[in-house]
């Protein structure tokens, strides 16, 4: 289900943790079968069913899970079913939580209430060998007192009584013949409504609907044809997102987006050498309509190809270039609403009607190595890394002009947007240990200024190691930054920061389905900003226990 992101400081998405079954993240436009939104990427999540909790033989069961935290005086708890039979598959879930004052890092304490609440469920059955069926239900409820600018460090943004509704439902069909590697056609009808009621003490009422809702039909064919095996992706999607305001939710303009897609991709593997080739393109066509500015329309056709080479066992060499386009969002050609106030005075946004589709194309290249048995006979080294680069026509950014007090987003007419990405892992009988680095820098290719949307040098190091043979754990975890300089012009510079947490983690043989934890994050209770200059959660202590059965 699509998701509408673009709602400034107060979406209302929500996805519980543990039932999230993968993630799949591409960056920028790397992705033809899902669209890419320019350079925004794509974060793909797939839940669990049933068969992900249940142990072979078993055919239905309960998991039982709470967990309380120091930082923001939080609890929570949930309660999830499965079963399954030959053909059907089902999962219920229902959580509760509670969060209050969030203790941060520079010592105070950011205003903060809520209860949120949500229900989840989804089911499958197999009509025939080739015939399958499903849907999902999400269901989200959220009363919340909080700052209407969460993200203010200073000052008192204003505090709102918010109630957030949430409901997504989908549903689907696949086709897939048995004695046919041609078809396997997936059709999929989605929607998704969320209604945000706000109340202010000394502000009108805001209340605004998103509606997202689309069909998705996607065939995927493997077949023989020299030089190598292929599978075939091809489809289309079409989806409207539509946005109703009322009261003083002007920040929120009226209006509807339609996108239409044709998506093609080809995953080759070549018959007599180690070698991936993936080509495909994507046709997306837009249209935007507000009562106040009329029509914006815009469309672009976005290849891609990409190549792996595999020339041992253990090594694997990478690179690929793709383009995409990212229409300007409703909010950021008409909003119009009051940005934040700065000493009683306030910042107003400024609609800015001309803003112009943003057009990319992104290069990226790395190796990666896989290493068995290096230490131990059962050891396992992986090591991943890689540069992209990416020249934006048109990139569309954000201004906040202190001197006149207003805000706007413009077209930068030539960006540059690069980094360097990389992940390690050592897994053994002793010890489990991840490692990943990311460096993000942005800049106006034309002025030569920083755009400030990068990520200074950061590091994040995760360490599991095993306590005897009784399935405890002991866990480290620290988080390393480098100074925040290339800011911006008119914002601050960040201190770079340190953080480290430390956990304990009980899983015993002799109890199955049981699991507890307790975790000391930013243990020092170090000041850490991020690279927006908001700071980050202080010394919280929290607990967490499970039991399925």
């Amino acid at each position: 289900v699509r998701q509408l992101s673009d709602m400034a400081k107060s979406s209302g998405t929500y996805l519980d943790p543990a039932l999230v079954k993968r993630i799949e993240v591409v960056r920028g436009p790397n992705s033809s079968l899902y669209g890419s939104g320019g350079l925004g990427g794509v974060v793909d999540f797939r839940t669990a069913d049933a068969a992900d909790f249940l142990p072979p033989g078993e055919t239905n069961g309960l998991s039982l899970w709470g967990n309380i935290a120091s930082g923001d005086h939080s609890t929570g708890s949930g309660l999830t079913w499965f079963g399954k039979t030959g053909k059907t598959d089902a999962l219920l879930s229902v959580i509760m939580r509670k969060r209050g004052n969030i203790y941060q890092s520079d010592g105070e304490r950011a205003p903060n209430k809520e209860k949120p609440a949500a229900l989840f469920a989804k089911g499958s059955v197999g009509i025939t060998d080739s015939n399958k069926a499903g849907a999902s239900l999400r269901l989200y409820r959220n009363n919340t007192t909080e700052p209407g600018n969460p993200t203010q460090t200073h000052g008192d943004s204003g505090l709102r009584d918010r109630k957030t509704v949430q409901n997504d439902v989908q549903f689907w069909y696949q086709y897939a013949p048995v004695d046919n590697s041609l078809i396997n056609v997936k059709s999929t009808l989605y929607l998704s409504d969320i209604t945000i009621k706000t109340n202010g003490h000394n502000k009108t009422a805001e209340w605004r609907n998103n509606r997202t809702s689309g069909v998705n039909v996607v065939n995927r064919s493997h077949t023989l044809i020299f030089p190598g095996a292929h599978q075939l992706s091809y489809g289309a999607e079409y989806y409207r997102q539509q946005q109703k305001p009322e009261g003083s939710a002007t920040l929120y303009p009226e209006g509807n987006i339609d996108f239409t897609s044709l998506y093609f991709q080809d995953e080759m593997t070549m018959k007599s050498y180690p070698v991936n080739i993936i080509v495909g393109s994507r046709y997306d066509r837009y249209k935007s309509f507000n009562p106040r500015a009329g029509e914006l329309k815009a469309e672009r056709l976005s290849p891609r190809a990409a190549i792996s080479v595999s020339p041992t066992d253990w090594l694997m060499m990478y690179g690929s270039i793709s383009s995409a386009f990212r229409a300007p969002t409703m909010a950021e050609m008409y909003r119009d609403d009051v940005h934040f106030y700065r000493k009683g005075k306030p910042n107003y946004w400024v609609p800015n009607l001309n803003l112009k589709p943003e057009n990319n194309i992104t290069r990226e290249i790395g190796a990666g190595i896989q290493l068995d048995g290096l230490l131990t006979d059962n050891d396992r080294l992986q090591l991943k890394g890689g540069y992209f680069g990416t020249d934006a026509r048109n990139y569309i950014a954000t201004r906040v002009d202190m001197k006149r007090m207003r805000s706007y987003s413009y077209n930068v007419s030539r960006a540059r947007i690069w980094g360097w990405d990389m992940q390690g892992n050592y897994q053994s009988d002793y010890v489990d240990w991840v490692l990943s680095y990311n460096r993000t820098e942005s800049m106006d290719a034309s002025s030569r200024e920083w755009l400030g949307s990068g990520n200074p040098d950061t590091l994040i190091s995760d360490i599991s190691i095993p306590v005897g043979h009784r399935g405890v754990y002991a866990g480290w975890r620290a988080e390393l930054s480098a100074s925040a300089t290339h800011v911006k012009k008119g914002d601050s510079y960040q201190a770079g920061y340190a953080i480290h947490s430390f956990s304990l983690s009980y899983k015993p043989v002799s109890v199955k389905g049981f699991e507890a934890s307790v975790t000391l994050d930013n243990a020092f209770n170090k000041l850490a900003m991020n690279g927006k200059g908001v700071p980050l959660s202080g010394r919280t202590v929290s607990l967490y226990t499970r039991y399925q059965w």
